[in-house]
């Protein structure tokens, strides 16, 4: 209930801070790797309080609720489990060794070398397919308008990244199978 997952419209944990507690539908996930982690040396650390913690290191899809995935190894168990800390240290191709924090932002930011940190949108979005525009499909993106693409295999729904000539990311299109149309979903050329 404390996702940010939207039920007809409204984000879980917005209803649970309501004290509103839905139905939710499961969804197929799928866990890459799930490591037993030893800080310390200890399997199992003793809070001496009646609690008990387990580190572990999880690799897993997109759409993954790792407090679900607490709770429910604790019920296998037979035990009470919750998520103590949680640490994302990789999304997609990018990991926590590319990250630089807050203040080091503001340096750049200050010495006008965000350029020297900062990716561009495109290595954001490699793993989506592209498809370079004409100019004059350029100009219908830029302005929110579907374009017609020939000649396309990708799944119906799918995103995929608008290109100019010059590999200038124009927008994130989502593609209609049965018009054989992209529809800008995000326009970020001007």
């Amino acid at each position: 209930m404390y996702s940010a997952k939207k039920v007809k419209g409204k984000k879980l944990y917005e209803l649970a801070r309501r004290g509103e507690n839905i139905e939710r539908q499961p969804i197929r996930v799928c866990i890459h790797e799930f490591e037993a982690i030893r800080p310390e040396g200890q399997l199992i650390k003793d809070n001496l309080d009646g609690t008990f913690d387990f580190h572990a290191r999880v690799s897993c899809s997109s759409g993954t609720y790792v407090r679900t995935l607490a709770e429910d190894l604790g019920r296998r168990l037979y035990v009470g489990a919750h998520l103590a800390e949680l640490r994302r240290t990789r999304v997609g191709d990018f990991s926590l060794d590319q990250a630089i924090t807050l203040d080091q932002l503001k340096i750049h930011f200050a010495e006008e070398s965000l350029g020297e940190v900062l990716l561009p949108l495109n290595a954001a979005l490699s793993r989506l397919p592209f498809v370079h525009l004409s100019a004059e499909d350029v100009r219908r993106a830029n302005h929110g308008r579907e374009v017609n693409v020939a000649e396309a295999d990708w799944a119906d729904g799918e995103n995929v990244k608008m290109c100019d000539a010059d590999e200038q990311l124009i927008a994130i299109g989502q593609y209609d199978a049965a018009a054989k149309r992209l529809h800008p979903r995000v326009v970020l050329g001007s």
